[in-house]
C-alpha cells in the first residue's frame, strides 16, 4: 500500500528531474539559455511575486520545457496491456498481453514523411 508520502516524494521527485536536466540542456545551449533569461527578465521585470497567471506569459519557456521533456522524460518506459487483439508493426498482440512502450525511443523517432 502506497503511503500519502511516497506519492508527495514521487511528485517532487519528478518535478526536480525536469528542472534538472532544463537546466543541463540550457547550460549546453547557452544562446537559448540567454534567451530564456531574457524572456524572464521581461515578464517579471519589478516584481516582487510571481503567480500561477504570470507563467502564461512565458512564451519561449514553455516550448523549451516540452522539449527537454521529449528528450529526457521521467518515465521512459510504460507498462500497459492489450485490451483487445490488435497488429503493430506485423506483430500480433492478443487480448492481455503486457507490452512496454518506449516513451524515450518515440521522442527520438525521425518523422517520415
Amino acid at each position: 500500500m502506497l503511503l500519502m508520502q511516497d506519492i508527495f516524494i514521487a511528485m517532487t521527485d519528478t518535478s526536480l528531474v525536469i528542472i534538472g536536466w532544463t537546466m543541463f540542456e540550457l547550460m549546453i545551449h547557452a544562446r537559448l539559455m540567454h534567451k530564456v533569461q531574457g524572456e524572464i527578465r521581461q515578464v517579471f521585470k519589478g516584481k516582487k511575486k510571481v503567480y500561477n497567471s504570470d507563467i502564461k506569459d512565458l512564451d519561449y519557456l514553455r516550448p523549451v520545457i516540452n522539449e527537454t521533456l521529449r528528450l529526457h522524460p521521467p518515465t521512459p518506459l510504460i507498462p500497459r496491456q492489450c485490451k483487445e487483439k490488435c497488429e503493430i508493426g506485423g506483430y500480433n498482440s492478443p487480448v492481455n498481453t503486457k507490452v512496454t512502450i518506449n516513451i524515450w525511443k518515440i521522442g527520438r523517432d525521425q518523422i517520415i514523411e
